[in-house]
């Protein structure tokens, strides 16, 4: 379907381009609620620091990945790791959920209960046995705000996760795409570097040296798959977490600054704008002031 992978759009949630919102924990939302209005039609994009999982509990349609389609029917789980083009075409109807997660919240825990790295591939069930009795209490925890939501949040992923892995074990007839190789591992040891590292060191150099690997090897792997240069992943992951810190504490955007590594307030402020598309106190008063 796109020849030119570096021109698949790149987006934060469907629609919504990388490096605005999303500061919470995960997001979940019915199919429906963004395929409906677009006529069940979700063009080919990816999302590079986003790990989704699709349940349709009825209905069906069929996925697009690169030049090939797969037929889905329900009940469907579909596994999609980030960094991979994706579209979709679905049934009128259809029904199911959308897990959006980011990769630095789900890859620790996907990594305990897929020691197989299943789940770090395209996964498509069809026929699944075993609907995913945790759904209902994920939908539920995420609407609310209450004590501990994000490690109740995260409770529920590891769940999520954990079902999504016996499934893929388990399915007959599905599709496993993508076997991990040795860049793929690398590009795992440098997402976990950069969350490790990413208030700390600055310098996408230096990460490139802790992996044994040039700076131009490096960005050449991440441009490959995530559309992105690592330069960029380490500021998108830099940002995350200050829209996160602006969104869920009361810190002052100075002290945000110096605790994500830069020493000047006034250049974090500017690097924050650009990516976000508005100042951190505007971003700020747009959060806290929103509906709900």
């Amino acid at each position: 379907m796109n020849r030119a992978s570096v021109t698949v759009p790149d987006y934060a949630l469907y629609g919504e381009p990388a490096g605005t919102g999303f500061p919470d924990a995960l997001h979940v939302e019915a199919i429906a609620d963004r395929s409906g209005p677009r006529r069940w039609r979700i063009a080919v994009h990816r999302h590079h620091a986003l790990h989704q999982l699709f349940w349709i509990s009825r209905g069906g349609g069929t996925v697009y990945l690169d030049e090939t389609s797969f037929h889905m029917e329900a009940p469907t789980l579909l596994n999609m790791p980030a960094g991979i083009a994706h579209g979709f075409r679905f049934l009128p109807a259809t029904e199911g959920a959308v897990i959006t997660v980011p990769v630095d919240l789900f890859e620790p825990l996907r990594a305990e209960v897929d020691p197989a790295d299943r789940l770090r591939r395209v996964a498509l069930v069809n026929d699944v046995v075993e609907p995913p009795a945790m759904l209902d209490e994920l939908f539920a925890e995420h609407r609310m705000q209450r004590p501990y939501r994000v490690a109740a949040l995260k409770a529920h992923i590891g769940l999520l996760a954990t079902w999504c892995a016996r499934q893929v074990i388990g399915g007959k007839g599905g599709l496993e795409t993508g076997e991990p190789g040795r860049s793929a591992a690398l590009l795992v040891r440098f997402r976990a570097l950069v969350e490790e590292r990413f208030a700390s060191e600055h310098r996408i150099s230096a990460f490139a040296d802790a992996l044994g690997v040039t700076l131009s090897h490096l960005t050449r792997l991440c441009r490959s798959r995530y559309g992105r240069s690592a330069g960029a992943m380490l500021r998108d992951r830099q940002m995350l977490e200050a829209r996160r810190l602006l969104a869920y504490t009361q810190m002052g955007v100075a002290d945000i600054a110096y605790r994500l590594g830069f020493s000047d307030p006034a250049y974090f402020s500017r690097v924050f704008a650009s990516a976000a598309g508005r100042s951190p106190s505007a971003f700020r008063r747009g959060f806290t002031e929103r509906p709900g």
